[in-house]
């Protein structure tokens, strides 16, 4: 195996450096080559000759100008290798560190070269070799700025607030400034639940390990550690689900949602209304069917009951049983788990034939869809046997699941502090199709079915990522207001958030984020950051240490690094040197 130097233009910083700052960058660093690496970017450049000797002063030693950005939780997209508890980038695992020495010489070549037009900064990553324990240099040439990149010694957290005037010191040492003139900028986070799931895809959704993320993310303009402690900052929190994981709380329901996806896939087939439905007479409905004679047992069971109307609303929402069920709701329950499309047309028949011979106390209130104000006819005394089609059956059916789901999601999000439901059902009423039947085309009405579907999937993620943060986070009725007005903007108020299926299969990771007072956030006092970064800047000197629980560079970066020898939590220390000199 042999090894040469590697250059690559990224659109963005790689994730070991976005603590630092954002935006394409050049990187350089070594790359091991085997017989079958040949076709592995191809599309690189790997122009840069690490023989180079480069005799004239250095021109590494200025620190480079990195916009210190909000970006660290940007995506990851491959994930493949997991060490020290992160998960890393496929491609980062490739990136092999140069010895500080020819690193410097690779950049002070490229310096040499004086490609004046390119905007981007140029970083060499290094394996930490020197007395420094140099990790990266990097520069700028049309700026004619540059940085360096240190690991410091691990530091424990007990130590951390006392070591921040000697980080302050440090800076002045570069700077020949006094302590007033120090520009500071803190940025903190702190992992409440959950672990990094960022760009989640519908092929990892179910197999990662976190069902969720809940962070916290402080910004402040002072030297602070506990933000707690120091007065005004701002606070943000962030909150994801996985939508469709089986851990969730709500994740009963989700199979539901993809039996109505599953209907109005079939409804919306172009042949479907050419053939009248014949072809899918036979199309499954249901991964785990039950048999037709249960099917219509239960059915005969259900019409049979001597009383079924509505009850008092509960008091305490209990997700295992969320409301009072009527009839309609029972019959999307026993409905959904016909085997076919066959069946379930001759299910519905069977329905509106007990219907009519078993007079039944069955009571139907507050009722606007079409099998709903159906059977309430034929309960209160319209004796005529309706008249089903396989594509009424399958419209009937998605009536009953939608109908039940949407008044489930309208139970849990009525504990929302102040939440009103008049919007939910305005919005509910405008995508409803309208009675009597076949008021409406066939083509409006699966647009119609598309937006209810749609507008279910965000009431669905809605009342996931209130329940997250009501089981994991402790927080008062007047802490959880601005997080619930933040749901209710925007995914209940706003109908058109998600506005296909397709979408919450494609992307499932949905994340609402939202400002919070200082005074509700006292359940991270408890809590050790898990990234701290602190930024001073004096003119053109800027220092950042970036303290993490966990390395942020890839084994095969700091592979040089033994384990700290420290009792109890500690924190890996980053530092970036970085200024600006204007060449005459």
């Amino acid at each position: 195996m042999s090894i040469i130097n590697h250059r690559v233009l990224l659109e963005d910083h790689p994730s070991y450096l976005k603590w630092f700052g954002t935006g394409a960058v050049t990187l350089i660093y070594a790359k091991k080559l085997s017989v079958s690496s040949n076709s592995e970017d191809r599309n690189l450049n790997s122009d840069i000759d690490p023989e180079t000797s480069v005799e004239e002063c250095d021109l590494t030693g200025q620190p480079l100008y990195v916009d210190l950005g909000d970006n660290s939780n940007n995506a990851i997209e491959t994930l493949t290798h997991q060490s020290h508890d992160r998960i890393w980038p496929k491609d980062e695992l490739r990136h092999y560190p140069l010895p500080v020495r020819e690193a410097r010489k690779t950049l002070n070549k490229i310096l040499r070269e004086g490609n004046v037009g390119a905007s981007q900064p140029y970083y060499v990553l290094c394996a930490g070799d020197d007395s420094s324990k140099t990790v990266l240099l990097g520069a700028n040439i049309s700026d004619f700025m540059g940085c360096s990149v240190q690991l410091l010694k691990p530091l424990p957290a007990c130590k951390v607030e006392s070591s921040l005037e000697d980080m302050v010191l440090a800076h002045l040492r570069n700077c020949f400034t006094d302590n007033s003139q120090i520009k500071y900028l803190v940025k903190m986070s702190y992992n409440v639940y959950g672990g990094n799931i960022d760009n989640t895809t519908d092929q990892k959704a179910s197999k990662i390990l976190t069902d969720g993320n809940i962070s916290v993310d402080i910004t402040a303009q002072k030297n602070i550690f506990r933000p707690r402690k120091n007065g005004v900052v701002d606070v943000k929190m962030n909150v994801s689900v996985v939508v469709g994981h089986p851990l969730l709380k709500l994740s009963f329901i989700w199979p539901q949602l993809l039996k109505l996806q599953r209907i109005f896939s079939i409804l919306s087939d172009s042949n479907f209304g050419n053939n009248e439905g014949k072809v899918y007479e036979k199309m499954s409905l249901c991964d785990v069917p039950l048999d037709t004679d249960d099917i219509l047992q239960s059915i005969t069971n259900l019409v049979s009951i001597k009383e079924f109307c509505p009850i008092r609303k509960k008091d305490v929402v209990d997700v295992n049983n969320l409301r009072h069920l009527n009839i309609l709701d029972r019959l999307w329950d026993i409905l959904s788990c016909c085997e076919n499309v066959s069946e379930l047309n001759y299910s519905f028949s069977f329905l509106f034939s007990e219907l009519l011979e078993i007079r039944s106390n069955i009571c139907l209130v507050d009722v606007s869809d079409n099998i709903g104000i159906l059977i309430k006819r034929i309960l209160e005394g319209h004796r005529v046997m309706p008249k089903n089609s396989v594509k009424q059956s399958l419209e009937f059916l998605f009536e009953l699941g939608a109908r039940k789901l949407k008044l489930d999601f309208q139970t849990i999000i009525s504990q929302f502090p102040g939440f009103d439901k008049t919007h939910m059902d305005s919005i509910w009423k405008s995508i409803s199709t309208t009675p009597p039947l076949r008021s409406t085309t066939f083509n409006k009405t699966i647009v119609k079915m598309q937006e209810q579907l749609a507008y279910l999937c965000q009431l669905y993620v809605a009342s996931e990522l209130f329940y997250l943060v009501k089981d994991q986070v402790n927080m008062s009725e007047d802490g959880y207001k601005p997080f619930c007005k933040s749901i209710e903007q925007e995914y209940i108020f706003d109908k058109s958030k998600i506005t296909d299926f397709k979408e919450i299969i494609s992307t499932p990771l949905h994340a609402v984020h939202f400002n919070l007072d200082i005074n509700y956030a006292s359940f991270i006092d408890s809590m050790l950051p898990s990234q701290w970064t602190l930024t001073m800047e004096s003119g053109r000197e800027t220092t950042i240490y970036h303290l993490s629980p966990q390395p942020i560079y890839p084994p095969e970066i700091i592979s040089h690094v033994p384990p700290p020898d420290i009792d109890g939590p500690f924190f890996y220390v980053t530092k970036m040197n970085r200024s600006y000199t204007k060449l005459c």
